[in-house]
């Protein structure tokens, strides 16, 4: 394990010194003598790295599982000591290369919702594979002690780990653990919500495709291939090369190769949305939810269905004119950095007819049908002007220094003409009984939400003063998302919503309790 600990270290300095030395390449290869030494020097600074980075943490990281929690000891100047107890860990994800998978290791990753920042509480490269299904094991068996026994066991354990640095407390108790699970069967004190029945489902290769194929991430795969030519003065040879041969092209062969620069960027987009995806299988047992996904790196994660705060069903303009999208949770730890990654996708690509049916079967708070929703047509006119002042304004300088060709930056205000107007019809709202639905639309994506009262943590009522003449408001629902907050807006929505949002929010009891008072 140290040596595909210290391997990582290696190829990441090893990409970096060749990304920065590109404009050397074109002169080593006209002196193959010097590939030699090249090789020896990227040797040498590996192994540096190994010496100096990569050996010190492998050895000054120590873990254990215990009867209660989760140890980890880390640093090397610096120690520090966590203690992850079982009952609070949110997501347990675990990454695999297909390099990692002959040596049985995987990355490990621990999110609990008790922390604020980007990165996870444990971040773990090149554990075992056992060590992963053992941790799940555990999570799920705290998660039905009683809250009494749970905190008595983890004072137990914590002092004797704060006592005892020697390792005797980091021992694994297989014999304690089978003796929690025994508890678990005769745990009758606290019922647990539990669906019925177990679900699993698989992506088929036809819905993969589909998902693929309407994805919009080429947009941001193109881009980068662009922004990438700014980057030829790093490398002469291929600028000269470039200079001395395009400028005899006839025009359609330059507009070939643009047009094969939109190629290259779509089907980029398309292989890794097809690799990240590959066998895409969510499984539920009635309290957690499992997924696990990817072809070059499978990725699994774990998080208990109680922890879900709300659902959000997701449509780009073309999966909206399929009648399909992408069916997410939200939980309150973060489970990716990466698109539709940042959230728990629970269904890539799924029918608008199916959606909360499929969803009520993970979710049990969730009724299995949408409520009609009233839609809105107030301050489309607000919603247009506030998508397109600032790129009007950014037009008309490029057009100021550099005339005609800034005049092409006027495509910018009119796409966010259509991004206002999107906007505008794509807003919803439905309240039935505990369960509030919002519908939201920005940048051609329109998303469905789903919250439960319980998982609210705040409501917003925003009102201009030029908006008060016209009765409209912002109702602003904040929920607990990943290691900050899911902010869902209506914009320029009648008054009434607002109020109707609120009382919502504030229950029958909190209504009867001011009408009392009043």
């Amino acid at each position: 394990m140290l040596v595909i600990f210290a391997l990582r270290y290696i190829i990441r300095v090893t990409i970096a010194l060749v990304l920065v030395n590109l404009k050397d390449i074109h002169d080593l290869m006209q002196n193959p003598q010097h590939i030699l030494w090249l090789f020896l020097l990227f040797m040498v600074i590996g192994l540096v790295i190994v010496l100096c980075v990569a050996v010190p943490k492998y050895f000054t990281t120590k873990y254990a599982l215990t009867d209660t929690a989760f140890i980890l000891r880390s640093g090397v100047f610096r120690r520090k000591m966590l203690h992850i107890n079982y009952a609070n860990i949110q997501t347990v994800q675990n990454s695999q290369w297909f390099f990692y998978k002959p040596f049985k290791v995987a990355t490990l990753t621990v999110e609990t919702a008790a922390h604020a920042g980007d990165e996870p509480e444990v971040k773990l490269d090149a554990v075992p594979q056992s060590l992963v299904n053992e941790l799940k094991a555990r999570q799920q068996a705290a998660q039905h002690l009683t809250a009494d026994t749970a905190a008595h066991l983890m004072q137990q354990t914590a002092t004797a780990a704060a006592h005892d640095d020697s390792g005797a407390a980091m021992a694994d108790s297989d014999a304690t653990f089978a003796a929690l699970q025994a508890a678990l069967n005769r745990q009758h004190e606290r019922p647990v919500t539990k669906l019925a029945q177990t679900y699993a489902h698989t992506l088929d290769i036809k819905e993969l495709l589909a998902f693929a194929f309407t994805s919009l991430g080429f947009i941001s795969t193109i881009l980068l291939l662009l922004s990438g030519l700014s980057y030829l003065d790093r490398v002469p040879w291929l600028e000269h090369w470039l200079e001395s041969h395009v400028s005899h092209l006839p025009v359609y062969l330059l507009v070939v190769a643009v047009a094969s620069v939109f190629g290259a960027g779509i089907l980029i987009s398309l292989f890794m949305t097809l690799a990240r995806y590959w066998h895409f299988t969510i499984h539920f047992d009635g309290e957690t939810v499992t997924t696990e996904k990817g072809l070059f790196q499978t990725n699994h994660i774990a998080a208990p269905a109680r922890r879900i705060q709300a659902v959000r069903f997701q449509q780009n303009i073309i999966r909206g004119l399929l009648k399909k999208g992408t069916a997410q949770v939200i939980l309150a730890s973060a489970v990716g950095k990466a698109d539709e990654d940042n959230d728990l996708v629970l269904y890539p690509m799924l029918p608008a007819s199916d959606v909360w049916a499929r969803l009520h079967r993970v979710v049990a708070w969730l009724p299995s049908t949408q409520p009609a929703l009233q839609q809105f047509t107030t301050g489309t006119f607000a919603m247009i002007r506030n998508a397109i002042w600032f790129p009007f304004l950014v037009a008309l300088a490029l057009t100021y220094f550099f005339h005609w060709l800034g005049a092409i930056a006027f495509l910018w205000p009119l796409l966010c003409i259509g991004f206002g107007f999107f906007a505008s019809h794509a807003r919803g709202f439905a309240i039935s009984d505990k369960i509030l639905f919002m519908t939201t639309g920005s940048m051609f994506v329109r998303s469905d939400f789903a919250v439960a009262r319980n998982h609210v943590q705040s409501v917003d009522i925003h009102q201009s003063w030029w908006m008060a003449k016209t009765h409209l408001v912002h109702v602003e629902v904040h929920v607990r998302k990943g290691n900050g907050d899911e902010s869902i807006t209506l914009r320029y929505v009648p008054e009434a919503v607002g109020r109707s949002v609120y009382a919502w929010y504030l229950g029958p009891a909190a209504l009867v309790h001011r009408t009392a008072a009043e």
